[in-house]
């Protein structure tokens, strides 16, 4: 079965929780990890909850980096085969986002 890592680098947005909502619904037949690279705290509770259904790992950096340093960061923690990524502002249209940008490649 595949597996899929979405990455997602957040520096300071709260909207990062409106889009692990979106994420967690997602419609798909293999195993989905979100890993998470940030520079601020989440708040535990509303993590835990929306953990339930999905691996969310989380990767704390405290110094400013070069963007491009936290997209290898998310690359190195990845255990899928496949590497999406949405902003930490974003949404996912549907709950059928995952099925259809991974369809040509599965």
């Amino acid at each position: 079965m595949w597996k899929i890592s979405v990455n997602i680098i957040s520096l300071w947005r709260e909207s990062i929780y409106q889009t692990l909502e979106s994420l967690v619904t997602q419609q798909v037949d293999f195993d989905i990890e979100i890993n998470i690279i940030l520079q601020w705290t989440l708040d535990q509770s509303k993590i835990a909850k929306l953990s339930e259904s999905v691996t969310i790992n989380i990767y704390n950096y405290e110094k400013w980096l070069w963007f491009g340093y936290y997209r290898n960061q998310a690359i190195e923690k990845s255990h899928g085969e496949i590497l999406a990524w949405i902003d930490d502002d974003e949404r996912t249209k549907n709950d059928l986002w995952l099925e259809k940008i991974t369809r040509p490649i599965i």
